[in-house]
């Protein structure tokens, strides 16, 4: 394999982003939580749970599947691109 380094890294700003979009929308969830009715409330917390969980899945797990996909070196080969047929011109 040499001294190859088969690493797979995102730049600050992806993950920071990520991060940030991804606080701001649990925050707006969240505010549901805070009416008085059950309905609101448990949509709210629903959401908030579901979004955070899907966080976590975006900045730790995604990240560790990409890095063992990269190492076994069984990345799936990418499909042919789909070829269309050109119309024929009018004229």
């Amino acid at each position: 394999m040499g001294s190859e380094s088969r690493r797979v890294e995102f730049p600050a700003s992806q993950a920071s982003g990520v991060l940030v979009s991804g606080l701001t929308t649990i925050v707006g969830f969240g505010s549901l939580m805070l009416a008085d009715q059950r309905g609101i409330f448990g949509l709210g917390l629903l959401l908030t749970l579901g979004t955070a969980a899907s966080l976590i899945a975006a900045l730790v797990v995604l990240p560790v599947l990409l890095r063992m996909n990269r190492l076994s070196g069984d990345a799936p080969a990418r499909p042919a691109p789909a070829q269309t047929p050109m119309p024929a011109p009018v004229g």
